[in-house]
């Protein structure tokens, strides 16, 4: 005969045979997930049960744009793959978090302008980023890692990688000023008049400076900015 009870009564009558057959426990591997991605186990068990003692290794595969950060329940800590020992029953969590990525803007030349957007931004962001052109300059283009990236002055990208970017200015042509410092106003007789001035050029610098009378031909007096008549 055949018994499942755990104790049993035998009725002794004569020589009697009485075998006891042991198997392991089962336990089962309880899993959930905190955030994207997915979990392995190794060895496979259907149910994710295992008998009393069998060592477990446990992989965490992150979705895209996720990354695993920790264990929480009765397997800590960062190890991936982690390992648990099956002597209990076990809850275990897989905690992934949305990855984050650098996008980092410069300018160039610094004295250009300013770029506005540049920071830390988790995955699947969508970021801003402006290039503001200081007074004398103007905007030109905008680069990644010395390769082409954009002719607008303002652009919105999907945070999904590490971003090096560099607006690039250039010198704006705008027109050279000049400055009556000294002299009379309107019309003047020429007779020992004196005029004084200062000229600056926001794109470089003044070369030289000119005047004529009474619409004749230029004059060339070099840089001199002072002049006699």
């Amino acid at each position: 005969n055949r018994f499942t009870d755990e104790s049993i009564v035998v009725v002794v009558e004569g020589d009697k045979s009485v075998y006891a057959s042991f198997e392991r426990e089962e336990f089962a591997l309880n899993i959930s997930i905190s955030g994207n991605g997915s979990v392995s186990c190794s060895p496979a068990s259907s149910g994710c049960v295992y008998e009393y003692e069998t060592l477990v290794e446990i992989v965490s595969v992150p979705s895209a744009g996720w990354e695993f950060e920790m264990w929480q329940g009765d397997l800590d800590g960062f190890d991936n793959p982690g390992k648990i020992i099956m002597d209990s029953e076990k809850h275990v969590t897989a905690v992934f978090v949305k990855r984050e990525y650098l996008v980092e803007v410069t300018a160039d030349p610094p004295a250009g302008g300013v770029v506005e957007g540049g920071g830390c931004y988790f995955s699947g962001s969508e970021v801003e980023i402006v290039a503001v052109p200081n007074c004398g300059y103007r905007f030109k283009e905008r680069s990644e890692n010395g390769a082409a990236f954009s002719r607008e002055n303002k652009i919105n990208i999907i945070v999904s990688r590490n971003f090096e970017l560099t607006a690039h200015f250039e010198v704006d042509n705008a027109v050279p000023v000049v400055e009556k410092l000294n002299g009379p106003e309107g019309k003047v007789e020429k007779s020992k008049v004196g005029f004084v001035w200062n000229g600056t050029d926001p794109d470089g610098y003044i070369e030289r400076y000119e005047y004529r009378e009474d619409g004749g031909d230029w004059i060339d007096i070099g840089t001199k900015t002072y002049f006699n008549w």
